[in-house]
């Protein structure tokens, strides 16, 4: 697996896991909040609903009939009104109210607060107590339009971490793939450098590559001269500068026998007469300089006609 991409996997892993952190946290502190707000509620409820049952001077179808009214006009799942010996005296209850939210998250995320409880009294005379719960399913349902809230926040947070993500990771990506070609471009033949990276790992990595191919350069252009100069010494005459006899004939040979070539053609044979003579009166320097001069004037023809040949087969040729 390239590095790009296990950076990639280890990025998505880190946000994938941020974000379940973050939502279940979000989830899971307001499904207390709206837990102890449910209680808080039951308590009040059940204070108020038993002031106005203490308020019926003990009389329990009046009582009844206050905390149907109450159950009635409020969203309660239970009114429960028990003696001060236990035993029950009337109760209110109702079904659970359908869920907008869905079931599995109902599940998941159970509210169940405390019912609220309160003393009834007339006078200094204790009736019982009240117990009052409400419904807790538009807890689910505000729970569930905060989560849905929470992971969309959240989904744009990861959207943004990612493109953030994919900014520094082509960030790093570019300096490799520079690296890379400076490579291919060296097995090419080719000596090039690259602007050196921000990111000090890669600096270093980019600074040893040029300085790699500036030796390797240097290397190579020395063996190159040298093996020119070899070259030259091999197949060139070294007072003149023309093909020597051997690379001469091999040229000519080689243009004979190829079936493309023209079929027409010409040899031309210069000899300076009395060479030794003349190299006797004017001298080695001089004789050389005669030779270089006759050989620089040859060598103009073969800028008119590319295929022409110039070469000197020994010392007057």
């Amino acid at each position: 697996m390239s590095l790009i991409r296990q950076i990639w996997l280890l990025l998505l892993a880190t946000l994938l896991l941020a974000f379940l952190a973050s939502v279940t946290v979000n989830v899971r502190s307001a499904r207390d909040t709206l837990e102890t707000q449910l209680r808080l509620k039951n308590n009040d409820n059940a204070v108020a609903l038993a002031q106005v049952l203490s308020q019926q001077k003990g009389q329990r179808e009046l009582m009844e009939l206050a905390a149907s009214a109450q159950f009635d006009t409020g969203f309660y799942r239970r009114i429960r009104f028990t003696g001060v010996d236990g035993k029950l005296l009337f109760e209110r209850s109702a079904p659970a109210s359908p869920l907008q939210a869905p079931r599995w998250f109902a599940a998941l995320l159970p509210i169940e607060p405390l019912p609220g409880q309160a003393q009834v009294s007339d006078g200094w005379r204790a009736l019982g107590s009240i117990e009052v719960a409400s419904q807790s399913a538009f807890a689910h349902d505000e729970l569930w339009r905060a989560s849905l809230q929470a992971a969309f926040a959240l989904s744009l947070v990861g959207i943004v971490a990612g493109l953030l993500a994919w900014l520094g990771v082509g960030r790093i990506r570019r300096p490799l793939d520079q690296t890379v070609e400076q490579a291919a471009s060296l097995q090419r033949g080719e000596y090039t450098t690259v602007a050196e990276p921000q990111v000090p790992e890669l600096r270093r990595l980019t600074r040893a590559m040029n300085s790699m191919v500036a030796r390797l350069r240097i290397v190579f252009e020395g063996q190159a001269a040298q093996v020119e100069s070899l070259r030259r010494q091999a197949n060139c005459d070294a007072v003149s500068g023309l093909s020597n006899r051997a690379h001469f004939m091999a040229q000519l040979g080689a243009a004979l026998q190829r079936e493309d070539g023209q079929a027409t053609g010409g040899l031309v044979l210069l000899r300076v007469l009395q060479l030794a003579d003349v190299n006797r009166v004017l001298g080695r320097e001089q004789t050389d300089r005669l030779i270089v001069g006759i050989a620089r004037t040859l060598q103009t023809y073969t800028v008119h006609s590319p295929a022409a040949l110039v070469g000197r087969l020994n010392g007057s040729d």
